[in-house]
């Protein structure tokens, strides 16, 4: 729940005005990121938290906790994300630039929401390989090096993937985005 916390935190800070209006597929990249970030912060702090043996809320009171952060997050959400679409009309206004038209957080929002499903896919395709990665090592080396050559070899293989195949695509995406936004100011 630390995560969805977190992760609504930085969506609506991403939800809030900008210098410049921003093309409705900008929009929901970007919004899906600062949730995934935001997500994984907050799940790696409660992480930190357990491995520094600190206290935490257990039985009834964790549960009441998390249904009434979710309720609180599904309202931030709701509510940013639907004055997002008036916040960047006033910017396409004071820019001398049209309105957009239609149900923005209609579009925007499963944008963003895809977008943060295939970052989780791909984060927890991660620790399935670094967890299968360790526990290999773990048969002929210690625990803890075991751990640490599994997260680095990991490292390396989605660098190398993601230097190779998606950061192109997404340089290409980001380059048709702006071409896009280029022509409309």
């Amino acid at each position: 729940m630390v995560g969805v916390l977190v992760g609504t935190l930085f969506l609506s800070v991403s939800l809030s005005p900008s210098l410049l209006p921003r093309p409705f597929a900008v929009q929901g990249v970007l919004f899906g990121l600062s949730f995934a970030a935001g997500y994984g912060l907050g799940v790696a702090a409660p992480g930190l938290w357990r491995f520094l043996q600190l206290p935490v809320a257990c039985g009834r009171n964790a549960g009441r906790l998390s249904i009434i952060a979710g309720i609180l997050c599904a309202a931030v959400a709701v509510i940013f994300l639907w004055q997002a679409s008036t916040w960047q009309n006033s910017l396409r206004e004071l820019m001398g630039m049209e309105e957009s038209v239609g149900l923005r957080p209609a579009f925007v929002g499963p944008i963003a929401a895809l977008l943060f499903a295939a970052l989780l896919l791909l984060a927890r395709l991660f620790r399935r390989t670094f967890r299968f990665l360790s526990r290999q090592l773990a048969r002929v080396v210690p625990p803890r090096i075991s751990q640490f050559v599994g997260v680095l070899v990991a490292v390396v293989f989605f660098w190398a993937w993601i230097d190779g195949v998606l950061f192109s695509f997404l340089l290409r995406t980001a380059d048709q985005s702006f071409q896009q936004l280029d022509a409309l100011i």
